[in-house]
């Protein structure tokens, strides 16, 4: 179950083909305290592509390390996001991008259909939000900050179709990723699911904005 555990919280975890529940558009955003919001707010993904270091330049020279995309918009307190195609530069070796070295020696018979793929994850805390004025405002919560079982969603950007799968007593990886965004669900239901299949991802979670003070 420690691993597990990892896995959820290295999974901080949209297929365009499986779209049974709509995240993504036309969605009432809430506050930190789940009052709704009416503001108006441009969406940018903040995708990290480079690992930070002690010296400070993330801060002077934010280029160095983060790719800018436009992820669409919050109009009067209601979210849809865009996805925009990326640069696959930034995208790394599926193991490298989803798994720490621990959970590799776990899941040592995880299976990749195509190892050619390469990926980004791209957290849903990677949306922030800025007002008219540029000015940063926040970033973007969905699941697992506001539920009890851990569930939640990431975004992964694929450069290839391909498949991943995996299973044992406590754990189901049936990830189904198609070139472009994909939509990856994490949630318990006897075991810990992380998949593309959204039958039975919870569906009460709240998108919500948390505000930089």
């Amino acid at each position: 179950m420690r691993y597990v555990c990892i896995i959820l919280l290295t999974f901080a975890f949209y297929s365009c083909f499986l779209f049974n529940i709509n995240i993504t558009e036309n969605i009432q955003i809430y506050n930190i305290e789940y009052k709704k919001i009416k503001n108006d707010y441009n969406l940018i993904f903040e995708i990290q592509y480079k690992l930070l270091d002690s010296s400070g330049d993330h801060i002077l020279y934010p280029e160095l390390y983060f790719k800018y995309y436009n992820g669409g918009s919050i109009n009067n307190g209601k979210m849809s996001l865009i996805f925009s195609n990326i640069d696959e530069s930034i995208c790394n070796d599926i193991e490298y991008e989803l798994f720490s070295p621990e959970i590799n020696f776990v899941y040592g018979n995880i299976i990749i259909s195509n190892k050619e793929a390469k990926i980004k994850r791209i957290n849903v805390d990677n949306i922030i939000a800025y007002d008219l004025n540029n000015n940063k405002i926040g970033y973007l919560l969905f699941g697992q900050n506001d539920s009890f079982d851990n569930s939640g969603i990431v975004f992964i950007y694929s450069t290839q179709n391909t498949e991943i799968k995996y299973e044992d007593d406590y754990i189901i990886f049936d990830i189904l990723l198609y070139k472009g965004w994909n939509t990856v669900y994490c949630y318990s239901n006897k075991k810990v699911n992380i998949t593309t299949n959204n039958k039975y991802f919870p569906k009460n979670h709240k998108w919500r904005l948390k505000e930089i003070k």
